[in-house]
């Protein structure tokens, strides 16, 4: 009775780890700034990325990614205003913005440089390696939102890492990167464990850190992968 009963819990262990998948949360912090005349307070946010067999999605406080790679489709919920945008992959920004802001975007991309350093460190258990990012907005000669990013990379990984490249690169896109950006971060192999920035902004320093706190094998919940019910589809993204 006992081997029987010892057997059953083995099945159910099985069918319960069929069913996980990773679950990755990172905190940011951001130092409180100031801009024209108003301070900025510090700020806090935590966000979640949610690893499975062939889709990710990606939780922050204004945002949800849905990615489904199978299929070549990513969904862009937007919280602010309960809609939502679908696009193939990979993602082509012009598709998917209104012609006047295509425009803009393409006026105001990020451009940038990797460097690997040599040092390494273990962050969690996870051997990781170092990565210098500087970014900025190369307009007219001058810079703007210059950052110098340190950042920390690992490969001791539960998942499929070409998928999570896969990933960052809509990701890219999404934040404006320009194409040889893009291709100079295809360089830093993995997820970022830890990183800290400081971006120069009229005469401010403004530091920043990002930390995942915790890489786990969860059951997603509920609506993880579907849009909520009552937001609306839409052809072009809001601008913000």
């Amino acid at each position: 009775m006992r081997k029987s009963i010892f057997i059953v819990l083995l099945l159910l262990a099985g069918a319960v780890s069929l069913n996980a998948e990773t679950c990755i949360t990172t905190k940011e912090h951001t130092d409180a700034s100031y801009h024209h005349g108003t301070v900025e307070p510090a700020s806090d946010s935590e966000s979640e990325v949610w690893i499975g067999e062939g889709r990710i999605a990606s939780i922050g406080e204004d945002h949800h990614l849905i990615f489904d790679f199978p299929g070549n489709r990513l969904t862009i919920i937007q919280l602010r205003d309960s809609s939502y945008v679908e696009a193939e992959l990979p993602l082509d920004m012009t598709r998917i913005v209104a012609p006047e802001m295509a425009q803009r975007m393409t006026m105001f991309q990020t451009t940038g440089e990797v460097k690997a350093l040599d040092e390494k460190k273990d962050i969690g258990g996870r051997e990781c390696v170092c990565y210098f990012l500087g970014s900025w907005i190369d307009y007219m000669g001058t810079r703007f939102r210059e950052t110098e990013r340190t950042s920390w990379v690992t490969t001791d990984l539960p998942f499929d890492i070409v998928m999570l490249e896969s990933y960052y690169d809509a990701v890219f896109r999404l934040n404006n990167f320009g194409s040889e950006y893009i291709e100079a971060r295809k360089a830093v192999v993995g997820l970022e464990i830890f990183s800290e920035s400081i971006q120069y902004s009229e005469g401010q320093a403004n530091k920043s850190t990002a930390e995942v706190v915790e890489i786990a094998e969860k059951d997603p919940p509920a609506g993880v992968y579907t849009v909520p019910e009552g937001y609306v589809k839409k052809d072009v993204l809001t601008p913000r």
